[in-house]
């Protein structure tokens, strides 16, 4: 909610600024685009473009968050399974930790099995810190799905974060486009005079 509530108010601060007369003249639709996808469009009276993707840009953050607080749901819920069902320490444990006691009941069987292995730099420490022994095969295999969940949810997090990134490259590519192509050419229309004031015409005249 602390993160929401901090992306609203950057667009609070970020919407006026782009918005305003007095920036328009100074600040180009590519960069309003690159800070804020749809910004540029908006300047350039693309409003359809704008706000497709200025929802776009919402609906990712929106669901960036969500996977985040999903992840940190299952990773609380499995440090929780761990402790109660497991005798686990919970602190200072990296992933590896908890991927080993999702696949061995016990520190001694995972010990046993990598000694015969010859892999005695993977062996755990004899003291409490590092110990660990399911009371059933089911509480096991309940942490080891809250494990992979969590990992699930902070991965697609991650590729949602590419997402919003590349919304913002793009549309900074659209601005450009538009910005140059609404500039291809321009009309001047000048009254010219004959010598003697007699005769008018006007001069049409194309800038490409």
């Amino acid at each position: 909610m602390a993160k929401i509530l901090r992306y609203c108010l950057i667009l609070s601060v970020l919407i006026p600024l782009v918005s305003g007369q007095s920036v328009e003249s100074r600040v180009s639709p590519v960069l309003k685009s690159l800070i804020l996808p749809g910004m540029g469009e908006f300047q350039l009276n693309q409003t359809k473009k704008g706000r497709t993707f200025l929802l776009t840009e919402s609906i990712l953050w929106l669901s960036v968050l969500t996977c985040n607080k999903a992840s940190k749901y299952q990773d609380e819920t499995m440090r929780s399974i761990a402790a109660n069902h497991a005798g686990v320490d919970v602190s200072g444990k990296d992933d590896q930790y908890w991927i080993d006691i999702g696949n061995y009941s016990s520190r001694d069987k995972f010990n046993a099995e990598h000694q015969r292995w010859r892999e005695p730099e993977v062996l755990y420490d004899p003291d409490i810190e590092w110990n660990w022994s399911w009371d059933s095969n089911e509480n096991q295999k309940k942490f080891e799905a809250r494990r992979i969940n969590r990992d699930r949810w902070a991965l697609s997090g991650k590729f949602l974060f590419g997402g919003i990134v590349i919304n913002h490259v793009v549309s900074s590519i659209d601005a450009l486009y538009l910005k140059r192509k609404l500039s291809q050419y321009e009309v001047t229309i000048l009254p010219t005079y004959s010598q003697d004031f007699q005769s008018t015409q006007l001069s049409l005249s194309f800038m490409f």
